[in-house]
């Protein structure tokens, strides 16, 4: 019997966009970054959220979630947001590499990674669906500490509260919050 095997490659917007729709409501997919910051290897002794405001004042630009952690190493940074791919044991909860991505596109179009180790530089990695739906392919826009702008280095130190190592998630593009109003979010959260 003859056979061959087809490739059966998806179509990236769409495949990305039905991965948004995996479940989380906004608050279980934050408590996803939570997660992530508390694990035991990421040695971190804060996790932060920060509601960063639009032009209006009362609605929301932009999520902010960062822990003064290890940060991640470089070859991990680099393949944080691949479908699949986890740094954890899959024997363990969450060690599928679907969370964090899912989480964050849950909520919005473009989720934004800073990483730093001790004696490091700062990396900044954006994964950006707008971006991919263009190229019609996934990934990931590096870029290195000498071209982060000195807006996003101020706000890095400030999230990781002027460590020497740390992770900084931002999610924005923010087109599935269930509420953008921030106290009635801040409001539901208290309550979650």
């Amino acid at each position: 019997m003859n056979s061959n095997f087809i490739l059966n490659s998806p179509d990236v917007s769409f495949y990305l966009n039905a991965m948004r729709k995996c479940g989380y409501d906004n608050y279980d997919a934050l408590c996803e970054f939570v997660d992530n910051s508390i694990e035991k290897d990421v040695n971190s002794t804060f996790c932060d959220f920060t509601i960063i405001k639009g032009v209006d004042g009362k609605n929301i630009e932009k999520l902010v979630i960062s822990d003064d952690g290890n940060g991640l190493e470089e070859k991990h940074a680099d393949t944080f947001f691949n479908m699949g791919v986890s740094t954890k044991d899959a024997s363990c909860y969450g060690g599928y590499g679907l969370g964090a991505k899912t989480a964050g596109l849950s909520m919005g179009k473009r989720i934004t990674l800073f990483t730093k180790q001790t004696n490091s530089p700062i990396f900044k990695y954006v994964f950006d669906l707008d971006v991919i739906a263009e190229h019609n392919s996934v990934g990931t826009i590096k870029i290195n500490e000498e071209n982060i702008s000195s807006e996003e280095i101020s706000l890095f130190f400030d999230s990781i509260k002027n460590t020497d190592h740390g992770t900084m998630i931002v999610i924005d593009k923010l087109d599935s919050l269930t509420c953008k109003n921030i106290m009635m979010f801040k409001k539901t959260l208290i309550w979650t």
